[in-house]
């Protein structure tokens, strides 16, 4: 610690700065000549200890031994901060460093009128300024008020640093960085009898993290193998950091694909690290779980086109297309397997398998299509077919479906097969329309290739309770070529928010008619404003079959999500899509057809999407050379 004094006289008399032992600050009337002067004093401490603490208290204490006059109200010794650099030997008048009202602090001792005691000054918030990186250039004391006339006489000594009763600064405070981890969790996971099972090969793994010192944090995670864990392997599986999140908040991060395996034990913890302080907390304990990824599911088998004749399905064609709903618990894409064979009950014919073949990528909850080849089915054949959904896990292969093929003479024998509701969605097993002007889509054949009229019927669903009953409206579409989608629209005015109805169709010539194809279900569920797209069209805008190009701005803040964000839709796919998929990235691909089993191609470009900024993309798409292309700022 060092000490300056200085005194300023008014003219004739010098200026004069010295070290001295009774450092003196404030005013008073100067005795041996009467004229008023004011002084000050300078002192400096090391804080070097204090650097990045959370200061919560700091008292500077100093000895007084001598008082000139009790002064009044107003009256006091001030301390400023200093904000430059001064030395004691080098310190004039002239020369004074500059201070800073910030954080200042007054003692006034009126009361005792200077007796012999301690004067203390509350520097917490000077204190921690130079803990948080102001620069330490000391303190300075001086009167609350310099003003030479009019004003009582008030002046002030006290112990320096070389005295008995030096001067002290007391500091209290806490370590600048304590991390701390807390509230572990993975999903998506379930907790039976304290096992801990995650229900995903790609798990996120979720810590808070904290510190004292506040600021940002990153969670650092490991993931091993269980060591009690018998048949798997051994040590760490994978390591990883999470972005930064603001003390109190939680760090997240998402184990790779490929690092874990269905029906692993693994263990796994966590840290919270400061990068500021350079500094962590201590690991926490080791977490436990079981990977068992739930098998994905087949459901609502169709052969299409087909009829169910006494209870028994009957494939019409030689290549009749097989169907299934496939769903995945984690709602990742599936890969649909099918097997056709010989009906081991059958005679006359051949035995074992037929054909077997397999549809990729197909989105969970939707329909998996695959058309029997060519050259494969006889007329009069009985065979049977099964299906199984397949990701990481497999399901069960489904029960046997048996079908019979029996192609119609070319006479007029109307039939219906691939009933739909556009636009629909797969909610909770049943179907739901956003619109109350839906679609019916059926497909209508007839061996004689005459043309045919669709008729459809909507009624209350006998099941549903608080609403009507019977018939709400029939409908038909003429002149539908055989082997065609018809389409029967709904009028306005029909169906309401709400009501569940079902409904059927057939098909019919001038000859004769189909029978009525089964009641299907439906929900009127009506898009609520702010539920629909940023913008659509009315109609088709862009011809597919054509080069065409589409592009935008765009600005995220999460680059896992799947995203459309420019689609033109068809019946049953969209011909393109601009967009990001959690597995691909950015992506710009086109459906070879607009049918249920059509087949994706295009950019898949595995590029993540910048975050938290505007960028540009672009989807171009060459007819003539039949290549499809996708910008990122370019």
């Amino acid at each position: 610690m060092c000490w300056a004094h200085l005194v300023r006289c008014d003219a004739p008399h010098d200026l004069r700065a010295y070290a001295f032992t009774l450092p003196e600050a404030t005013q008073r009337q100067k005795a041996d000549d009467g004229e008023p002067l004011v002084e000050r004093a300078y002192l400096k401490f090391d804080t070097a200890a204090l650097t990045n603490v959370n200061v919560s208290a700091a008292t500077l204490n100093m000895r007084r031994t001598e008082a000139y006059g009790c002064g009044d109200a107003q009256s006091g010794i001030k301390a400023q901060r200093v904000t430059a650099a001064w030395t004691d030997t080098a310190l004039t008048w002239e020369n004074q460093p500059g201070t800073t009202t910030a954080g200042e602090a007054v003692a006034n001792d009126t009361a005792t009128c200077g007796a012999p005691g301690t004067m203390s000054w509350n520097l917490a918030a000077m204190a921690q300024a130079w803990a948080s990186g102001s620069a330490n250039h000391g303190l300075m004391l001086r009167g609350v008020d310099e003003t030479l006339d009019g004003r009582p006489q008030y002046d002030r000594a006290f112990d320096s640093f070389n005295a008995t009763n030096k001067p002290t600064l007391n500091v209290t405070y806490t370590l600048g960085s304590t991390p701390t981890i807390s509230a572990l969790q993975i999903s998506p996971a379930t907790s039976t009898g304290g096992t801990v099972t995650a229900t995903s090969l790609t798990p996120q793994l979720a810590a808070t993290v904290a510190d004292t010192a506040g600021g940002t944090l990153t969670g650092q995670f490991e993931v091993e193998h269980d060591p009690a864990a018998t048949g798997q392997d051994s040590g760490q599986i994978w390591a990883g950091t999470s972005p930064a999140v603001s003390s109190g908040g939680q760090a997240t991060v998402n184990v790779p694909a490929g690092r874990l395996t269905d029906g692993w034990k693994i263990r796994w913890r966590a840290r919270a690290a400061n990068a500021a302080t350079s500094s962590t907390s201590t690991w926490s304990d080791w977490q436990t779980a079981t990977v068992d990824v739930p098998n994905p599911t087949v459901s609502a088998f169709q052969v299409t086109p087909s009829q169910v004749v006494n209870g028994v399905t009957v494939a019409t064609n030689l290549t009749p297309a097989l169907q299934a709903t496939v769903t995945d618990p984690a709602a990742q894409p599936l890969r649909a397997e099918f097997e056709l064979e010989h009906d081991p009950a059958a005679t006359g014919q051949g035995t074992g398998q037929i054909w077997a073949g397999a549809v990729d990528n197909v989105a969970s909850g939707a329909q998996a299509s695959a058309t029997v080849p060519d050259g494969k089915l006889t007329d009069g054949w009985k065979a049977r077919w099964r299906v199984r959904a397949v990701n990481t896990a497999s399901s069960p292969w489904s029960d046997w479906q048996n079908l019979t093929i029996d192609v119609p003479d070319a006479v007029s024998e109307p039939a219906v097969g691939a009933l739909q509701v556009s636009p629909s969605k797969q909610v909770d097993g049943g179907t739901v329309t956003p619109t109350r002007t839906p679609a019916l889509l059926v497909q209508v054949s007839d061996p004689a290739g005459k043309l045919l009229r669709a008729e459809a019927e909507i009624e209350h669903d006998p099941a549903a309770t608080g609403q009507g009953t019977g018939q709400i409206w029939a409908g038909s579409a003429d002149n539908v070529a055989s082997g065609t989608q018809a389409s029967v629209p709904v009028p306005a005015g029909r169906l309401t928010d709400g009501l569940k109805v079902r409904w059927r169709l057939r098909a019919v010539t001038d000859q004769s008619a189909s029978a009525w194809s089964d009641w299907q279900q439906v929900t009127v569920d009506v898009t609520q404003p702010g539920e629909e797209p940023l913008a659509q069209t009315a109609e088709p805008v862009i011809r597919t079959d054509q080069s065409f190009s589409v592009a935008a701005w765009l600005r995220w803040d999460d680059k896992e999500g799947d995203y459309s964000v420019i689609e033109q839709r068809g019946a049953h796919q969209a011909p393109f899509r601009l967009g990001n998929t959690r597995d691909h990235g950015l992506i710009f691909t086109l459906s070879s057809a607009d049918t249920a089993n059509a087949v994706h191609e295009g950019v898949l470009s595995s590029v993540e999407p910048p975050v938290n900024e505007w960028f540009h993309l672009a989807g171009i798409y060459d007819a003539a050379a039949g290549t499809a292309s996708l910008y990122l700022n370019g």
